[in-house]
């Protein structure tokens, strides 16, 4: 059985700007990718922007505390969710 709410791994993923980011890993974020399919594609800076998106829709607040706050502010924007959990999240991360 894989823990969702916890991340498993993390993958230094550099930016086009050159700045590194520290992307927590974990089974479910994107579905249909093992932890070892998605650690091989989350080093492009795309993929890891998407996995963002998609854990800030989706994960609970476990895995979430896990990613650089600085980079969660700047994606939270992008993200499609509902508002209410878009303000919780901004509260949560001091936005």
């Amino acid at each position: 059985m894989h823990d969702f709410v916890t991340a498993q791994r993390f993958v230094t993923v550099i930016l086009e700007d050159g700045t590194a980011v520290k992307i927590p890993l974990a089974f479910g974020v994107l579905k249909h990718l093992s932890l070892g399919q998605l650690e091989d594609l989350i080093t492009d800076p795309a993929v890891a922007r998407k996995y963002t998106l998609e854990a800030l829709r989706v994960a609970p607040w476990a895995l979430l505390k896990s990613f650089p706050e600085e980079w969660v502010r700047c994606n939270l924007p992008h993200a499609s969710m509902p508002e209410s959990r878009r303000q919780a999240l901004a509260f949560l991360f001091g936005s």
